[in-house]
């Protein structure tokens, strides 16, 4: 193999790496460390008015996939391999329930567009369902669109979640420089909600949908960001309060100055819309 002269003769860096890194979920792995420490959690869940009765018990979650995982785990059971159609089907309510309730198991998958293949063995996960493949099978706007988000649930990872033992949820979506994603994502799919005169969905729609509604917690959702923005939820928390009204006794030399840093960053002058056309689920 030939030698090569590093891109770094060019591109010089201009200072140490956490001065000038951008990546979202680098900042929320650094929180998700600050809260670990004695007193994090509560300035945290006070700064943002999430007082549950029982917030000394919270757990701390990063990329948080509680659906996808509870289905996993009871997916290795008998009674799981076919009884996840059950789940769908008192979930989304389709138009046609008894003809798939009757279907063999490789029938129903086929018609949700499962992939790579349909299973002839269990129900397969909403997660590998394919838009492409089940629009087809769905005449009624309304009823493709549920079933869509209810897709989308299962692979939606929420940034950061604080979940405590009774069911109360603080769900964090964390932005860095980026705006607030939008579903579907791909062209393929965009074009076909386009053509069906489908609204597009917000990321924080579908994580709203599926902490308060498919897993029936007490949700309460919040969004961070660098700069003050309008989004489905409202109006943003700053990263800049947030690190400054957290204890960073102890912090290793380099991570206290981003912290310090970020905490007194004015935020940009214009205040961004990141806001959706965007019905409730």
């Amino acid at each position: 193999m030939t030698s090569s002269t590093p891109i770094t003769r060019w591109l010089k860096p201009p200072a140490s790496f956490y001065e000038f890194g951008r990546e979202e979920r680098n900042a929320v792995a650094v929180l998700f460390g600050l809260l670990l420490r004695p007193g994090n959690l509560q300035a945290f869940a006070e700064l943002l008015s999430w007082r549950p009765p029982d917030l000394e018990h919270a757990e701390v979650s990063v990329e948080w996939t509680y659906l996808r995982d509870l289905w996993a785990t009871h997916a290795v059971t008998a009674q799981g391999a076919h009884g996840g159609r059950e789940v769908i089907l008192d979930v989304l309510d389709p138009s046609d329930r008894e003809r798939l309730a009757a279907l063999p198991l490789l029938d129903f998958n086929a018609h949700y567009g499962a992939v790579p293949r349909p299973s002839t063995r269990f129900v397969q996960s909403p997660s590998n369902w394919s838009i492409p493949r089940f629009a087809d099978n769905i005449a009624d706007s309304d009823e493709l669109r549920r079933t869509c988000i209810f897709k989308w649930a299962f692979n939606v990872k929420p940034d950061l979640v604080l979940q405590t033992p009774a069911g109360h949820v603080l769900c964090i979506e964390a932005k860095w420089d980026s705006n607030e994603g939008m579903y579907p994502s791909n062209d393929r799919e965009k074009a076909l909600f386009q053509a069906r005169g489908i609204l597009p969905v917000s990321q924080t729609t579908v994580q709203r949908y599926l902490v308060n509604d498919l897993l029936g917690f007490n949700g309460t959702h919040a969004y961070l960001a660098r700069r003050h923005a309008v989004t489905s939820l409202g109006d943003t928390r700053l990263w800049a309060d947030v690190l400054g009204a957290l204890d960073l006794t102890g912090l290793p030399a380099y991570l206290r100055a981003w912290c310090e840093r970020e905490a007194v960053a004015p935020p940009a002058a214009e205040t961004a819309d990141m806001s959706a056309d965007d019905p409730q689920v």
